[in-house]
């Protein structure tokens, strides 16, 4: 955004149109057998008068900053506030103090026995496919 300020005023000329009038209209009721010598009439044509001064208006343009936001301003202003006096002191028991719970975990005691695969050497094939599958 802009401002625009007038600083000094120029005078410019501005040409005047002038009319040019058309000749005069006659009326032809006979004929008229007109020579060739005969010198030709003078058209008298209005001379253009002083030249008309217009004002012309010299801008010069100011750009204006953008505006920017100020930070915030904190006032301290002192508000009363009213405040309840306390009441009557109301007793709480005092907690029981913890107990330690006890409890047995069973353990059973397991025996591991190996148990021996029954292999039969003389089997063949047939205990192949059987241990395979």
């Amino acid at each position: 955004p802009h401002y625009h300020t007038i600083t000094h005023v120029q005078q410019v000329t501005v040409p005047v149109p002038v009319p040019v009038p058309a000749p005069p209209s006659r009326v032809v009721s006979r004929v008229v057998n007109v020579p060739i010598r005969d010198p030709p009439e003078i058209i008298k044509v209005p001379v253009r008068g002083p030249p008309h001064v217009v004002h012309k208006y010299i801008h010069q343009k100011q750009y204006v900053p953008v505006p920017e936001a100020s930070p915030p301003k904190y006032h301290q202003v002192p508000v009363p506030v009213p405040v309840k006096e306390p009441g009557r002191v109301i007793k709480v028991p005092v907690p029981l103090p913890p107990k330690t719970v006890v409890k047995n975990k069973v353990i059973y005691r397991t025996r591991h026995v190996k148990v021996k695969h029954v292999y039969d050497c003389h089997a063949g094939f047939k205990n192949w496919k059987y241990g395979w599958s």
